[in-house]
């Protein structure tokens, strides 16, 4: 078995010396791994079938794939000569190949979610995900939200504070014509795991998707997400929140690609950076011939309260379309002294004030988590941690 994988590749390169074209998973120590089953509940108008093999998958995604291949093959490659990370797989993913093949060598199974037509369930389907400690696993699934569905996806990484382990996913998502997902991620690990969440999405004609990311524990975390507006007028939206602490380091790769026409399709993060952690964002808006009258927005706003922290970020925007409107930009700020003074004279402490801001900045994504037992135990993570 290989000790790492080259993942999260931009879509496109920049210079080699500044290290910001990939990033590499270290798989060290690692003698094998086991895949994980989450705890699941499922709402009405949802089946399940695990176990299910890389056949399942293509037999899905059959007909976009074909769509997407027929359009790439006369596509004009960026610089001339540079390959699309997302061009090398059928199901293009935010970490790239090097994902699939680990999952693939190891015989992990897929969990097949389906929602059936039309179906509106009133509660979200919840797979909770508790790795052990010590251990090394991987967990495969596919949501296939039918034409006309509409649901919300809660998935939870979740181990004690004090633990050591590596946990790897990897999620496909099929939206439908008139289809609504909305997915929601949160990762509270032990603070000595190693984690991916590698995600590849689809929405065809009129489909509406959403991912929330809510980013909290775990010593070394990557996330790689790319989703494909391949039918006319479908929009995704995606939420990430992040607070990197003590030693973390957290790296991102999150692309969306416009295929179809008058699409809409948004990044946005919003982070704290404290002490010695370390973030890499790669953030793609990518335009494919056809999508005209397209949208794209990506926007990062950090919050850096650590002259220790260490914050790269690099914002792209891929153009083959005229008629497209896209922009993208990152901010980052500190803590100042006009709005501690502010608190302060409100008997409010210096210490008491930066938690207080700290707090606000996470909850604005923590907040479009529905409200319910994942909430909740955000709520007590942040209690424990700030």
């Amino acid at each position: 078995m290989k000790n790492a994988l080259k993942v999260n590749a931009m879509p496109v390169k920049t210079y080699r010396w500044l290290k910001m074209n990939e990033e590499t998973l270290s798989l060290e120590d690692i003698a094998s791994f086991s895949p994980m089953v989450p705890e699941e509940k499922l709402p009405e108008g949802v089946t399940v079938v695990h176990g299910a093999g890389a056949e399942a998958v293509d037999s899905i995604f059959a007909a976009p794939v074909r769509q997407m291949k027929e359009a790439d093959k006369d596509a004009i490659l960026p610089n001339g000569d540079v390959l699309l990370a997302g061009m090398q797989q059928d199901i293009p993913t935010g970490m790239g190949c090097a994902v699939n093949e680990l999952m693939e060598s190891n015989a992990v199974p897929v969990s097949v979610y389906t929602v059936e037509e039309n179906a509106t369930p009133a509660e979200p389907l919840s797979l909770r995900f508790t790795p052990e400690e010590g251990t090394a696993a991987l967990s495969r699934q596919v949501f296939h939200v039918k034409k006309g569905a509409e649901i919300t996806i809660l998935m939870d990484y979740y181990a004690l504070k004090k633990t050591k382990g590596f946990f790897g996913v990897q999620t496909y998502l099929l939206a439908e014509e008139g289809a609504k997902v909305r997915i929601v991620r949160v990762q509270m690990l032990g603070e000595d795991f190693t984690h991916f969440d590698d995600f590849g999405g689809v929405c065809l004609t009129d489909a509406h998707a959403e991912t929330v990311r809510l980013e909290l524990g775990a010593k070394s975390a990557v996330s790689g997400l790319v989703v494909n507006l391949l039918g006319d007028e479908s929009t995704y939206n995606g939420e990430t929140g992040y607070l990197c602490r003590n030693e973390q380091e957290y790296d991102y790769n999150h692309v969306a690609t416009h295929r179809g026409k008058r699409t809409s399709g948004n990044l946005y993060f919003h982070g704290v950076l404290l002490d010695k952690g370390k973030k890499m964002l790669r953030g793609t808006i990518d335009f494919r011939k056809g999508a005209a009258g397209a949208d794209g927005d990506e926007n990062e706003d950090t919050l850096q309260m650590s002259p220790d922290a260490v914050n790269r970020t690099v914002p792209i925007i891929l153009c083959q379309e005229e008629e497209i409107n896209g922009h993208h930009g990152a901010t980052i700020g500190q803590l100042t002294d006009d709005l501690l003074f502010y608190m302060q004279s409100r008997g409010i402490s210096e210490a008491e004030a930066k938690k207080i801001v700290i707090r606000a900045k996470i909850m604005r994504v923590a907040n479009l988590i529905p409200e319910g037992d994942l909430r909740s135990y955000v709520n007590a993570f942040l209690c424990d941690t700030l």
